[in-house]
């Protein structure tokens, strides 16, 4: 308070500063040898390491999977059958926004006379 009562408003941020980085609850930021550390124990605990025991059998035949471009009529189909009011990962894309996408595209392709 004797900072700001004298003017020094440099001198009294730089106390509150240093009071403020000391009262708070975070815990301090980590050293460079914390951190290499902790990158150590994770990388253990993520290292790969052989499966424990007989592997698991496996009593169904593989099947084929189809893993080709979809054709433009399956995708159509697919945005058809979204259900609207929902929002679909991190993008926030919405069922209607697809839809609206699709409505457009046909009303350009009908007046380009495509299909």
């Amino acid at each position: 308070m004797l900072a700001l009562e004298a003017g020094e408003t440099k001198v009294a941020w730089g106390k509150i500063k240093g009071w403020y980085s000391t009262a708070e609850d975070r815990p301090p930021k980590p050293c460079f040898d914390s951190m290499e550390k902790q990158t150590t124990e994770r990388e253990e605990l993520h290292r790969k390491v052989s499966p424990p025991g007989d592997p698991i059998p496996i009593n169904v035949e593989p099947k084929e999977v189809v893993d080709d471009r979809p054709e433009d009529e399956e995708l159509r189909g697919v945005v058809r059958g979204l259900h609207n009011g929902r929002t679909g990962g991190a993008g926030g894309m919405r069922a209607e926004d697809i839809k609206t996408w699709l409505r457009g595209a046909i009303l350009e392709e009908e007046a380009d006379g495509n299909k």
